[in-house]
């Protein structure tokens, strides 16, 4: 902290001679010269400042890749509804999903089977549906009991990283708001993995003080709902990738919102397991 201290006293220090010189009209080189100083100055202390405050830190990423018009995120979804469904229910949901009167998006369905279908939403979004009837699933073919399972799972998306929350909260998270609400289901889980192209912002956070040959397989668990007995709303981070998982599509949103935009409760990060 001494540091930070010394950069912000030499910072302001210069900040002053430069309203000075603009003030006494100085030759332009000389004002050049300090402003060019201040800003490389300003720089060094931003990036102390992100050593001891995670929220300056993340303020730097988000300017990083704001900026950065090459920004892409590549990430994938995938969602499970159990509950008693018939052998017709995939069906009935395709038949829902097309009917432009109770669906808002256009859906086209590129195959078609009684127990799976590969549909694309507003001609961008490629998923596919499977459904596993109660008496097929492992725990009732070996003697216990089990509900049928309805799954969705994208297929690989990259978007500019300021348009991947958009996607998310405009497209993803009605349909599968919709899709949960038709089927009525017993229990519901949602997971999203985001790929990061060069490091992951949250990944240097834990690493900063840990030796090269601890960080091959190094992982860091959030269980995001202290509170919760369960704890099943979580973001695992590795070193490319966030995963997430949630237990509804409110959670679901907020912690897309949170990991794809580098805007974290701190709280959070700071009580993590590894």
């Amino acid at each position: 902290m001494a540091l930070i201290l010394i950069y912000f006293l030499l910072w302001a220090a210069l900040l002053v001679t430069i309203i000075g010189s603009l003030r006494f009209r100085l030759p332009p080189t000389a004002i050049i010269g300090q402003i060019s100083g201040f800003i490389g100055l300003s720089a060094a202390l931003l990036q102390n400042l992100s050593k001891h405050s995670l929220p300056v830190y993340f303020w730097i990423q988000r300017l990083r890749l704001r900026f950065s018009w090459g920004a892409v995120t590549r990430w994938t979804f995938a969602a499970r509804f159990d509950g008693d469904f018939g052998q017709d229910c995939l069906a009935e949901v395709i038949s829902f999903l097309c009917d432009p009167k109770t669906f808002s998006m256009q859906v086209r369905v590129e195959s078609h089977s009684s127990r799976q279908a590969i549909v694309t939403i507003d001609g961008s979004l490629v998923l596919t549906f499977s459904l596993e009837l109660q008496e097929f699933s492992e725990a009732n073919l070996a003697g216990g009991e089990d509900k049928a399972h309805f799954t969705v799972v994208s297929r690989v998306l990259e978007l500019p990283y300021r348009y991947s929350v958009e996607k998310i909260q405009r497209q993803i998270v009605p349909l599968l708001t919709v899709l949960a609400a038709r089927l009525s289901a017993a229990h519901s889980s949602f997971e999203l993995d985001v790929e990061f192209r060069g490091k992951n912002p949250f990944f240097e956070v834990y690493i900063a003080h840990l030796k090269p040959e601890q960080i091959d397989d190094f992982r860091v668990t959030l269980h995001v709902d202290s509170t919760s007995p369960t704890r099943k709303d979580r973001v695992e981070i590795a070193s490319k990738h966030v995963h997430i998982t949630a237990t509804s599509t409110d959670s679901l949103t907020r912690l897309a919102s949170d990991f794809i935009l580098l805007s974290p409760d701190v709280k959070v990060l700071l009580g993590a397991s590894t």
